[in-house]
């Protein structure tokens, strides 16, 4: 697989990018992906931001590599991407593995990109960080081009697509719609206790989801499982801020079939 790297030219990150701790992101575009099975007529690739530290491999620090966890994990395993379409290795699309692809309202992305930020690297304030976001300056944007390639894959019968909004308004169907896609089967009692673990207020709790120490004490709003409502956006973004981000989806979403994906 190869890549085309683009410099990042934009004065608004060039001019903040210290003062704000970001990192010195760059824009890589692949340059093969006849593999994809995509319906989008006439497709490429659009380039997605990445670091120029290409060895990186979690934003998280970690005493090892996520590739080296990966290979080390004995199978059957879970992996956790952010990855798009045109990255995927070409193995993916002959192995097929089941995948389950979950996408999120813009506004609480941003949001909730935000504070995750905060707590890793970004020293710069919400505004600014919202229209970087929107120029599409920050890790795996941008975030529709994602969503649509995602869901414009043809004859893949082993993605399962979830929403965040549907898990938080009836998580157990949820569970029960994953369970179906897995082949497996669960008494009501075992489901109930899936709906209990799962649940953001169980998992809030959880060290290992939110990437603690438990020999660590926990510092005030550092946690990664941080608020978990649906919309908190409206308590946090300005009017206006809320038009730009509205605007923003519209120009990236020119289909009305795709819209709904971004609701």
């Amino acid at each position: 697989m190869s890549f085309e790297y683009i410099e990042i030219n934009d004065p608004l990150y060039v001019e903040n990018k210290d003062k704000n701790g970001e990192d010195d992101f760059i824009m890589v575009r692949a340059k093969e992906c006849s593999d994809v099975p995509i319906s989008i007529p006439d497709w490429q690739p659009v380039a997605h931001c990445f670091t120029t530290r290409l060895d990186v491999s979690l934003i998280h620090d970690t005493k090892i590599s996520s590739f080296e966890r990966v290979r080390q994990t004995p199978r059957p395993r879970f992996i956790k991407t952010h990855l798009p379409v045109s990255y995927l290795p070409k193995s993916y699309w002959k192995v097929k593995p089941k995948t389950v692809y979950i996408r999120r309202n813009p506004k609480s992305v941003a949001i909730s990109y935000f504070h995750h930020s905060r707590g890793i690297f970004y020293k710069g304030t919400m505004e600014n960080f919202l229209q970087s976001f929107m120029r599409e300056h920050h890790f795996y944007s941008p975030y529709h081009a994602h969503v649509i390639e995602y869901h414009e894959l043809q004859g893949c019968d082993n993605v399962l697509y979830l929403s965040y909004e549907e898990m938080k308004q009836d998580l157990r169907s949820v569970i029960g719609r994953v369970c179906a896609f897995f082949g497996k089967s669960y008494s009501d009692a075992e489901l109930q206790q899936l709906v209990d673990h799962l649940s953001f207020e169980s998992m809030r709790e959880n060290s290992a989801v939110n990437y603690e120490d438990p020999n660590v004490p926990r510092i005030d709003g550092s946690r990664f499982m941080r608020k978990g409502q649906l919309a908190s956006w409206k308590e946090e973004l300005s009017p206006e801020m809320i038009k730009a981000l509205d605007q923003w989806t519209v120009q990236n979403v020119p289909k009305a079939e795709h819209r709904h994906l971004f609701e």
